[in-house]
């Protein structure tokens, strides 16, 4: 009888031990599927940021290139003289000293 209730409580030891190692394992599988997880996202960050930094610099160079080559100076002059023209015309209605354009007849 002795050697039977030996045996029922090592039943019950190794139950225990064998719930407490399951656990463990668990827990230290999800902690690695955790950490691969966060470390492929990451990588997938790192890379769409370079890409999207080396994208940015093709589109920066083909635009400087357009603006330079096909526009040249023309766009610059324009654009400064329509600032100059519209900032005056503004300012003309801010001080109330506009006045209407003659009309012409055709």
């Amino acid at each position: 009888m002795l050697g039977f209730l030996s045996i029922q409580f090592q039943l019950v030891a190794l139950d225990a031990i064998r719930d407490n190692a399951r656990e463990n394992a668990n827990a230290t599988v999800m902690q690695s599927a955790n950490d691969l997880t966060a470390k492929l996202n990451q990588l997938a960050f790192a890379s769409s940021q370079q890409y999207a930094g080396d994208f940015n610099a093709a589109i920066d160079r083909y635009e400087d290139r357009i603006n330079h080559e096909l526009f040249g100076s023309w766009l610059n002059t324009t654009a400064i003289t329509l600032n100059s023209t519209l900032e005056e015309f503004y300012g003309g209605i801010e001080d109330g000293k506009t006045s209407t354009p003659e009309r012409t007849s055709i």
